[in-house]
């Protein structure tokens, strides 16, 4: 039974330990559904058409929280209606930013100078043109190799991307290859030999925080790099489809890296010996997500990624960063770490099914964002999972 929010307010007030904390989540920005354990009183799962894993998640949550939602399944877009207000959401998409806001942002060599041009600690970077590639008139200015290639937009799970690009003839070799479906490219300088992090930023508020870890084998003295990779892949086939991943898979950056190491597929690696055969920390790629508490993170880089945020404009957004610790401040001196680049439709997958690390349901707390802006709703939501 749907009780009416005359019936919860009084309820509540019966209650100032509950009521007060209605009312602290709505005036200082905390929250309420996001701390609860939907997984005690869930809806049934129902069966769901061929969605994106992002869209399922969003489905399921909205579902659990009994809001009404209907799905366009010919889209994967997914409609939500708050009294008289309707939400959309499509994939990994919300309504929290603006579309303007998330083209920018997302574009790298954009949100790369919007972000420097406010001391934020960035790639240094050039942007390349596919006219001027055709011309024989790019350059890449003072940048130092080793360097990472990518197109600034319209790539998804590190598409087209190069790290550690050592010398001219392989970045030219790159851009050749990226300009066949791209018009512009970042060159950046490679930050390597650091740690790779997902911090999930949502209302100035950490709501994630993941460790990303490059493809990787664990050698047992016995297989080759080829044999470890296929048990690898044999490990990950549960998760696929349940979180943005894909099986480790040879290519130019694999190369690369096993070149550098000396090694070949054939090679088989000492027992307890850890192998990293790429750069990137992609998940499609072969990499791996290990959640961490959102605690590890210090308060000067919530700082620091919250005035990122505000520069670009965002409510929700995944940040990418390079360091040596999380726990510690990447502008203090000496450091080297930088915002790798946002994500402003960040994947949520990677957070509530993460290959290792305790699961955190975010999508409750986006939910319960939007929520907020309905204070009447929003009591009676809380009220119907709490009495």
């Amino acid at each position: 039974m749907t009780l009416n929010f005359e019936i919860a307010h009084n309820a509540c007030i019966q209650n100032q330990f509950y009521y007060l904390a209605i009312i602290k989540a709505l005036a200082k920005n905390d929250y309420i559904i996001g701390q609860w354990n939907m997984n005690a009183n869930i809806t049934k799962r129902k069966e769901q058409p061929n969605l994106p894993i992002n869209a399922k998640l969003y489905y399921q949550t909205a579902l659990d929280l009994g809001l009404p939602v209907h799905f366009y399944s010919d889209e994967h877009c997914m409609q939500v209606k708050l009294e008289n207000k309707y939400y959309y959401f499509k994939g990994s998409i919300t309504p929290l930013n603006l579309r303007s806001d998330s083209f920018v942002s997302d574009n790298k060599a954009v949100m790369n100078k919007l972000l420097k041009d406010v001391g934020i600690p960035v790639a240094n970077a050039a942007l390349v043109s596919r006219e001027d590639f055709n011309k024989s008139t790019w350059g890449i200015g003072n940048l130092k190799f080793p360097l990472v290639a990518k197109p600034t937009s319209f790539t998804f799970g590190g598409m087209d991307v190069l790290c550690n690009i050592k010398n001219y003839e392989l970045l030219e070799k790159h851009l050749a290859f990226c300009f066949e479906m791209h018009e512009f490219v970042s060159v950046e300088e490679f930050h390597g030999g650091l740690r790779s992090y997902r911090a999930l930023l949502l209302d100035n508020k950490v709501i994630g925080l993941l460790e990303r870890i490059p493809a990787r084998v664990f050698g047992d003295g016995v297989h080759n790099i080829s044999e470890l990779m296929a048990i690898e892949n044999e490990r990950r086939k549960p998760y696929i489809g349940k979180v943005s991943i894909d099986e480790l898979s040879v290519n130019e950056e694999y190369a690369i890296r096993m070149e550098e190491l000396g090694i070949t597929l054939e090679t088989v690696p000492k027992k307890g010996e850890t192998v990293m055969l790429c750069y990137c920390s992609n998940a499609l790629w072969g990499g791996t997500m290990e959640a961490l508490d959102i605690s590890l993170i210090c308060e000067e880089n919530i700082d620091l990624i919250c005035r990122a945020a505000k520069r670009l404009n965002l409510k929700l957004v995944g940040f990418d960063l390079a360091c040596e610790d999380i726990s510690k401040p990447i502008e203090q001196p000496g450091s080297t770490g930088i915002i790798i680049e946002s994500n402003s439709n960040p994947d949520i997958s990677i957070h509530e099914n993460p290959l290792y690390g305790e699961a955190n349901r975010v999508s409750l707390k986006i939910f319960e964002s939007i929520l907020k802006r309905h204070p009447k709703l929003y009591a009676k939501l809380w009220w119907k999972h709490f009495k």
